[in-house]
């Protein structure tokens, strides 16, 4: 059994979500602006580096704002 306390849960979320905006920095500053279909792949490759699985809704989403430089809304679950 493993036990975790509230405030260790907090700082792997936080570590979790720093990882997930440096691999989101990282890419945007790379494809802005390009094709969304082309980046789909590439962002689904870039995240899974970190261990994170994009939702095939996720990937689209995510792909359409890098093209569209808007941003988007990481949701852990």
């Amino acid at each position: 059994m493993v036990e975790i306390n509230e405030s260790g849960l907090r700082k792997a979320m936080q570590q979790i979500g720093d990882r997930i905006l440096e691999v989101d920095r990282r890419f945007r500053a790379e494809h802005a602006g390009e094709d969304a279909t082309t980046l789909e792949p590439l962002a689904r490759q870039a995240f899974a580096g970190i261990g994170v699985t994009l939702t095939d809704q996720d990937a689209s989403s995510y792909a359409a704002s890098v093209a569209n430089r808007t941003d988007f809304e990481f949701r852990l679950s």
